[in-house]
This record gives C-alpha cells, sequence and structure tokens, in this order.
C-alpha cells in the first residue's frame, strides 16, 4: 500500500483548480469579442458606398475601352455619352453608308443608386479608327462625397482611374 502525505492531497486539490475558467473570465472574452465584432461591422458596411463608387468607375473606364477597341476593330467612329440629368452612360456608332448616317446604341447602363456624375453637361467623347480620341474628364462621386476621376489621353486613348 502507498502511504499518502497531506501535501500531495494539496497539489492535487490548486492543479485542479487550476485546469479551467471561471464564468466572469468567459464572460468578459465574450463582451470582448462582441465589441470588436461591432466594430469590424460598422466599418465594413461603412466602406461599402466606396466600394460601389470604386466598381462603377471601373466600369465606365471598362466602357471606355470598350469604345476604343470598337472603333479600332470595326474602322468606324464610337462615341462615349454620359448623361448626368438621367445619370445613364451609353455607347453609339456612327455608321455612314450612302452620306446617310445613323447612330445605334450597342452599350447602355445607368449609374447604381447613390452613384452620379459630378458634371451637369452631357460629356461625349469620340473614339476614332487610328485608336486617338477627343480625349477628356469626368468626375463620379457618391452620396458621402468621395470622389474618383476617369480621364482619358486623346492621342492614344488611355483611360486612368484616379481617387
Amino acid at each position: 500500500m502507498r502511504n499518502y502525505k497531506t501535501s500531495d492531497f494539496r497539489l492535487q486539490t490548486q492543479d485542479s483548480r487550476l485546469k479551467g475558467f471561471t464564468l466572469l473570465e468567459l464572460l468578459i472574452v465574450i463582451t470582448i469579442i462582441g465589441i470588436a465584432s461591432a466594430v469590424v461591422g460598422i466599418t465594413l458596411f461603412g466602406g461599402m458606398g466606396n466600394l460601389k463608387l470604386k466598381s462603377s468607375a471601373k466600369e465606365v473606364a471598362s466602357a471606355l475601352r470598350y469604345a476604343r477597341s470598337m472603333a479600332v476593330s470595326e474602322k468606324n467612329i464610337y462615341i462615349f455619352s454620359l448623361d448626368p440629368q438621367n445619370r445613364i452612360y451609353y455607347i453609339s456608332s456612327l455608321i455612314s453608308s450612302d452620306s446617310v448616317s445613323s447612330q445605334s446604341h450597342p452599350l447602355s447602363k445607368p449609374f447604381p443608386d447613390g452613384i452620379f456624375p459630378v458634371s451637369k453637361n452631357r460629356v461625349d467623347i469620340f473614339f476614332y479608327p487610328l485608336g486617338s480620341s477627343t480625349g477628356g474628364e469626368f468626375i463620379l462621386s457618391n452620396e458621402k462625397g468621395s470622389k474618383w476621376t476617369i480621364k482619358i489621353d486623346p492621342a492614344t486613348s488611355r483611360v486612368t482611374l484616379a481617387k
């Protein structure tokens, strides 16, 4: 038989107390996690408007590049038009045959809610068959006042975005 000393039992009971967490400790940790989640959620959803603005600016830039590539590939003049009153942009081609000129709209798209062009006047940018354009610059904004500038170089028709 083994002889147990009193000190053996003390060590065993002290070790068993150190193996878990108290209810108070768990509640404090859960509260901290909840507060951190709320802060992250507010930050994430607060940035959704800026994300929508950036996405819209990229879509407009893509439409401008599409207009340039169509002008070069079809050897025709294409026009990118931005209509701020109706909050829409579209691409038209000038098709001329036997001195009859007509327009078609292969791409037309409205701006999402909360995104609007800063310009009050209509913007028309012509893209020519040799790859050049009339060039231009316009600004898109959201309700929070964030802005993205879209620039089109007249010589190369290169489209750039700037915050």
